[in-house]
């Protein structure tokens, strides 16, 4: 209770019988009103059932406490505060404080930081646009005046569908061969996800450079990538901008998957959770994953093959703590009295443009 003074205890008395079976069944009693209280009482069913007095802005874990043992940390992360950028101590959970090692934050960024432009592969600042872009890490220089972040998690549909087929015609070829044409079929995935990628943040930029107009200054990319790779994409975004960079993404990515896979596209699942910046990004995360799951599954059926399948996108604007979970979000805020659901989301994006 000292160090994590918020934990809930539930306690219960009732009348007993001094005697072995008076105490069993007192006991049997209390355990009972116990468990009544806690499926009682009121809470989100997304918060902890163990909030903690203080989390971490970073990523919502519960920081850990400023005298440690050697049981609970690794001895190499001396001390868990650390100095923010206007003097005050921030204080960290256990991830970010392993995370927040120079060596890791370089090699994460030189591994993220600087996919998303081909041309302008491992450079922080470039022109694009007759305007000077720079990468930051800071999602204050992201967001801008907005204070609105988008978090977009993709995946793409039916991806091991494809590789069994191809497994299924290599059969009676040497593992060589196997292995090879495995290979390269990643590596059309991948190759489709950079150009894709590559559209997105173009298009991206052009918005901006027709907003911003000409000057000297230099501009943040309003965008991070977060992971790219193989058919898994999560970015970082200016809110306003997300349907923009989604829209041109999964038509790029339809575009080269057809280009190279024999005339059969491939398609995406798409999600986006907005918040305001300072909302936990471990939150934002687990509630994208849920919305992923939403957009995905209203075409999991009806389309027969997979190169019939279209791509599909769900939403989510968190203005207060939610549940982790977006049916029991809409079931909640999204039903009326009759039982039907007020909104149409998940959208079919249709590979001529139009939406369902």
């Amino acid at each position: 209770l000292e160090k994590y003074p918020a934990i809930p205890f539930y306690g219960a008395s009732a009348e007993v019988d001094w005697s072995l079976v008076g105490s069993r069944e007192c006991k049997a009693k209390c355990e009972e009103i116990i468990r009544r209280r806690r499926c009682l009482d009121s809470y989100s069913k997304g918060m902890l059932m163990q909030p903690f007095c203080i989390a971490c802005d970073r990523d919502g874990f519960p920081c850990i406490p400023t005298v440690y043992d050697e049981l609970t940390l690794q001895s190499s992360i001396k001390n868990p505060l650390k100095k923010g950028k206007n003097g005050n101590i921030e204080k960290l959970s256990l991830q970010s404080a392993i995370k927040n090692n120079e060596s890791t934050k370089a090699e994460a960024e030189k591994r993220l930081h600087y996919i998303s432009l081909q041309k302008y592969k491992n450079k922080r600042k470039f022109e694009q646009n007759n305007l000077k872009w720079e990468w930051t890490n800071d999602l204050k220089d992201i967001v801008g005046d907005d204070n609105k972040i988008a978090l977009i998690h993709m995946d793409g549909n039916d991806l091991g569908k494809l590789f069994l087929g191809q497994i299924s015609k290599l059969k009676g070829k040497s593992t060589p061969e196997r292995l090879q044409t495995m290979a390269k079929l990643s590596a059309c995935v991948d190759k489709c996800n950079q150009f894709a990628m590559n559209e997105a943040v173009n298009a991206v930029l052009e918005f901006e450079s027709l907003r911003i107009g000409e000057d000297h200054k230099t501009h943040k990319v309003p965008l991070r990538p977060i992971v790219v790779g193989g058919d898994d994409v999560t970015i970082l975004i200016r809110a306003d901008l997300s349907a923009l960079f989604t829209l041109k993404y999964v038509k790029a990515f339809e575009q080269k998957t057809k280009e190279l896979n024999e005339g059969k596209a491939l398609s995406l699942g798409v999600a986006i959770v907005v918040a305001s910046s300072s909302y936990p990004f471990a939150k934002a995360f687990t509630l994208a994953e849920s919305v992923l799951d939403s957009a995905k599954t209203c075409t999991a059926t009806g389309y027969g093959s997979y190169e019939n399948r279209p791509s599909s996108i769900d939403y989510l604007v968190v203005t207060n703590d939610v549940e982790y979970d977006i049916e029991d979000i809409r079931k909640h805020l999204y039903t009326a009295t009759d039982g039907s659901l007020l909104t149409a989301k998940p959208f079919v994006i249709n590979r001529d443009g139009k939406n369902e």
